[in-house]
């Protein structure tokens, strides 16, 4: 029996990999090197579901320095939404003497929808008071292009993780914008 044991280890440490699905009860997404190993490839089909690259936006400037995997930032909630739903599945793969690989094993089909589904929930509280706080936030609050989308944002008296990524987009754009005005006129006063 135990010669037999023996030869089945061996040949799974020789054959290379093997699957060993993750339970996602005992893995906080936001600390995880299972999440790092996988946020690329979740921001990418966050882009694609959208054909925005929101994964671009600098939230962490609305957040003034939150960590890049936290609850703040409105993809980690979409991603952390879809795993601990278990509608996106993560596969950990392990070779002998290599790190732990974690990839997707949804269809990108499937973990697209996901991301569509739960980007309409609520942003949590803690993102929406770093918001409202956000220096460029209160400086552009009453742009009337920037009104009328946060107003129609909360007409249904909650703001959702995608209206979110909006206005903060909306923000960010507004800024860009007047820095490059303020540049053209610096240039011009020369």
């Amino acid at each position: 029996m135990k010669k037999a044991l023996l030869s089945i280890a061996s040949v799974i440490m020789v054959g290379g990999c093997s699957e060993i699905p993750n339970d996602m009860s005992h893995i906080d997404v936001f600390s995880s090197d299972r999440y790092l190993s996988t946020a690329y490839e979740f921001n990418n089909l966050v882009d694609d579901a959208f054909k925005y690259p929101y994964s671009n936006i600098p939230f962490l400037m609305v957040t003034e320095g939150w960590s890049i995997s936290g609850p703040k930032q409105p993809i980690s909630q979409i991603i952390y939404s879809c795993l601990s739903s278990n509608e996106v599945e993560l596969v950990t793969k392990i070779k002998p003497f290599m790190p732990e690989v974690t990839y997707i094993k949804t269809p990108e089909n499937q973990v697209k929808n996901c991301i569509i589904k739960h980007s309409n929930d609520s942003i949590n509280a803690a993102a929406l008071n770093d918001l409202k706080a956000f220096n460029l936030f209160q400086k552009y609050a009453d742009n009337p292009f920037l009104r009328k989308i946060v107003d129609a944002a909360k007409a249904d008296g909650k703001i959702s993780v995608k209206e979110y990524m909006d206005i903060v987009q909306i923000v960010i754009k507004l800024s860009k914008a007047d820095e490059q005005v303020q540049l053209e006129k610096t240039i011009q006063e020369l």
